[in-house]
């Protein structure tokens, strides 16, 4: 059974079947919000393109987004990036079911990015080659408690990631100038509240002493904030190849979403 049969026959009660072809499927299919309310109604094809994969994309007949939209997730063949790898085949229930679940979030999201003229942020993926750089620094900054700032900065333009990076060593393993403060802005806690970790947090309201910024070299996190540092750098080369190959294609911003990398001259970006 190839990947549009496993889709067909796992077909989710906000889908419905308007046409099934030998090599595409044509539906009506309803956002899902997290409380099960329908959102909009969006007619979709989803076709078999070779060695099993799969394409979903909207239908051209009938579209309420744009055609390509990096920010919105759209490639420039106008197909869904549901995910990564989300063209993947289908080869059994379980994952057609999973996939289906990625079509009701991903049209959810369309939904919010609609109203809000934004991704939101936790779903929210850099594009080509960078997706790969940004999964590896989510799993970083996991286990320190750190990942909303990581999304925050990429996603949003504000935090320590943000704007211009500090400067790496000539080496480039390591960051420059270790007397200055660590780039997170740590401060140093005052007995009793000193702890050995990374942390922004203020003792508390009351608190009026002073809490001295932790210099690069002394970071008790150094290893992880200065690897971070390193693969923003490359992230960010990555995802430029992306827009200025999109820009030698045509390729222009739908204006639909707001800081749109498409819109933007990127070379003060490092």
């Amino acid at each position: 059974m190839n990947s549009l049969n496993q889709l067909h026959d796992a077909l989710p009660g906000w889908v419905s079947d308007l046409k099934k072809k030998k090599q595409r499927l044509h539906i009506l299919a309803n956002a899902q919000t997290p409380s099960g309310v329908p959102g909009r109604s969006y007619n979709l094809i989803i076709e078999l393109v070779g060695n099993n994969r799969i394409a979903i994309s909207e239908d051209p007949i009938n579209t309420k987004l744009p055609r390509c939209c990096m920010e919105r997730h759209i490639n420039e063949d106008a197909s869904f990036c549901l995910h990564l790898d989300s063209s993947r085949p289908i080869l059994n229930p379980e994952t057609a079911s999973l996939w289906w679940n990625s079509v009701g979030s991903y049209l959810n999201h369309q939904d919010y990015a609609s109203k809000w003229r934004k991704w939101p942020i936790r779903a929210q993926l850099s594009h080509g080659g960078a997706a790969d750089i940004q999964v590896h620094m989510e799993k970083l900054t996991e286990p320190l408690g750190w990942t909303d700032e990581l999304l925050t900065s990429i996603f949003r333009g504000v935090g320590w990631l943000a704007g211009p990076l500090p400067r790496l060593s000539k080496d480039k393993l390591r960051l420059a100038n270790v007397r200055s403060p660590c780039p997170r802005d740590c401060r140093a806690k005052h007995y009793p509240f000193q702890k050995y970790a990374c942390t922004q947090d203020d003792c508390g309201d009351e608190c009026r002493k002073q809490h001295r910024s932790i210099l690069r070299i002394d970071c008790p996190q150094r290893s992880t904030v200065e690897y971070l540092v390193q693969l923003e750098y490359l992230r960010r080369r990555k995802e430029k190849k992306i827009i200025e190959y999109l820009r030698q294609k045509g390729i222009k911003c739908c204006g639909t979403m707001d800081n749109c990398p498409l819109s933007k001259d990127l070379s003060s970006r490092d």
